[in-house]
């Protein structure tokens, strides 16, 4: 939530935190195939849509009825509560 539309891995460690939140789900489709450990295939602008798109409909599912950004947060990623960038303003 929040700061997901940012998740952009560029590489295969970079992609385990996202893969092990969307697994826990039963979201994470493709993710662990072999050809998301190389560099140069995360980096193709096709995959980088996949993978967002992947955790837009994680996200979308369950919306604010889970805290998942919490979630990520614990799994290194820089997630922030939805309603969090309308209360600095």
């Amino acid at each position: 939530m929040g700061s997901n539309k940012h998740v952009r891995p560029n590489n295969a460690a970079g992609l385990a935190p996202v893969v092990r939140l969307l697994k826990r789900y039963g979201m994470e489709m493709d993710l662990e195939d072999e050809r998301y450990k190389d560099a140069a295939y995360l980096a193709l602008p096709a995959t980088q849509m996949h993978i967002q798109a992947l955790v837009s409909r994680c996200v979308s599912r369950f919306g604010l009825s889970k805290d998942l950004w919490l979630e990520a947060q614990a799994e290194g990623l820089l997630w922030r509560h939805p309603q969090a960038r309308r209360e600095h303003r």
